[in-house]
């Protein structure tokens, strides 16, 4: 893993329930990126999904997930 200090060792626990909890909004999520693309901003689902987490406030639920967006979103754009 290139950033090991960076991620704590329950990633894949709670990577699985980011995603669950992704299956339980996807209406928010189409909302968040219907809000974006009408605005004529381009974004992927990596954006959206970052933008939900904080839109929600999660980012304290899903630490690990922030951190892995952030880092991914950081050396995409």
């Amino acid at each position: 893993m290139k950033y090991p200090e960076d991620l704590e060792s329950d990633l894949s626990a709670e990577l699985m329930h980011f995603v669950k909890f992704l299956d339980s909004r996807h209406h928010q999520y189409r909302q968040t990126a219907g809000l974006y693309q009408g605005a004529g901003v381009k974004s992927s689902r990596e954006l959206l999904m970052f933008l939900l987490l904080h839109e929600q406030q999660l980012t304290q639920t899903f630490p690990n997930g922030e951190i892995m967006l952030r880092i991914y979103l950081s050396k995409c754009g």
